[in-house]
């Protein structure tokens, strides 16, 4: 186990489509198969995490500068670490990435 990992800031809005997303992850230097499965990740987290302030009845409000982090798993052995961070002007916004 590593006890360090990297990552950059990366402050993205997340919106439909995907290849949106990936396209500002690609002008930040991502690779094409590594910007389309975060960019992919990110919406997807992002979808469930607002599903899941909806389930609790939270009010929106109060969802502004929540932080959420997700492990993303890359393959068998590599995963990473995507934080999402609920921004009062954009709403869900791919905050970092951490990387092994």
């Amino acid at each position: 186990m590593r006890a360090v990992m990297h990552g950059r800031m990366l402050g993205i809005a997340l919106r439909e489509p995907a290849e949106v997303v990936a396209a500002d992850l690609l002008a930040l230097g991502f690779t094409q198969e590594r910007a389309q499965d975060v960019a992919a990740a990110a919406l997807k987290y992002s979808a469930e995490e607002t599903d899941d302030l909806r389930r609790r009845l939270t009010p929106r409000a109060s969802w502004i500068g929540l932080v959420v982090g997700r492990r993303h798993y890359i393959g068998r052995q590599e995963s990473s670490w995507l934080l999402l961070r609920y921004d009062r002007a954009c709403g869900w916004v791919l905050d970092s990435a951490l990387f092994p």
